[in-house]
């Protein structure tokens, strides 16, 4: 199911990695994911997937973090990504643990967008990793 919220502004901190891609797993998420990892030794429980696309071609800068008020709370070699208010369509996977959900949930947000369900902004998209294994996907709509 397709829930479509609006989300205010908010600012994240955390490690870059370049040129990757929203949307299902694929090579390289291992990347995403040893990322997440490494903020979660930081004691961070909740870890945000911000991807940043640049103008066409398109091309995304991916931020593994954790929201951030204030550039004092910021690591050595984080960098700060600010995601714009508006509205996102919500995608809930309730396990990621089990094996191939979040690609599951992935397919279910491109099917939404390749069946006209959703038009997609690509401005900022995020993947919200919760403690209790669940996971979100915010799609940023036109």
């Amino acid at each position: 199911m397709i829930e479509i919220v609006k989300r205010q502004a908010e600012s994240f901190v955390g490690l870059t990695i370049p040129d990757g891609r929203p949307g299902r797993p694929r090579p390289g998420r291992e990347l995403v994911d040893y990322t997440v990892e490494r903020i979660r030794d930081r004691g961070i429980s909740e870890v945000f997937v911000v991807y940043a696309a640049s103008p066409p071609p398109r091309t995304f800068t991916v931020v593994v973090g954790y929201p951030c008020d204030s550039t004092d709370k910021m690591e050595p070699g984080d960098v700060l990504v600010r995601v714009r208010p508006g509205y996102f369509a919500r995608f809930r996977c309730e396990d990621e643990t089990e094996p191939d959900a979040l690609a599951e949930t992935w397919s279910v947000a491109d099917y939404a967008a390749a069946r006209g369900r959703i038009e997609r902004g690509f401005t900022e998209d995020l993947e919200v990793h919760h403690p209790d294994g669940s996971a979100e996907l915010f799609l940023s709509l036109r």
